[in-house]
């Protein structure tokens, strides 16, 4: 039987994978459904430190450290490239135009 921070971390992976393999976009419909699981787990949880985030992320001190976007920016026109990482590894990422990040006001 899996405990509720095994099924946490089970649903995390799962999302993770999914988004990899989705170049971070969150609009694919098993990203969705990953992300309603997550949810659903992380509200409903048990554990205290986990449901007094849940009910106030914000203001928790989990929220704390350094943090690394994995999904797509949802702007238009977005490109998806290839690029390498610092530890040699090939990823995907959006490139955007200054004046369509910014909108615009760089034109």
């Amino acid at each position: 039987i899996m405990t509720e921070k095994q099924a946490i971390e089970t649903a995390k992976e799962t999302l993770r994978k999914i988004l990899k393999e989705n170049h971070g976009s969150t609009k694919d419909e098993k990203a969705m459904e990953a992300i309603e699981q997550l949810s659903q787990l992380w509200k409903t949880c048990s554990i205290k430190s986990v449901s007094e985030t849940a009910k106030s992320a914000p203001n928790s001190k989990l929220v704390l450290g350094d943090w690394k976007i994995i999904s797509a920016p949802d702007f238009p026109n977005g490109t998806l490239v290839e690029s390498t990482t610092k530890d040699g590894n090939t990823c995907h990422k959006f490139q955007y135009t200054l004046g369509r990040i910014s909108f615009n006001i760089f034109q």
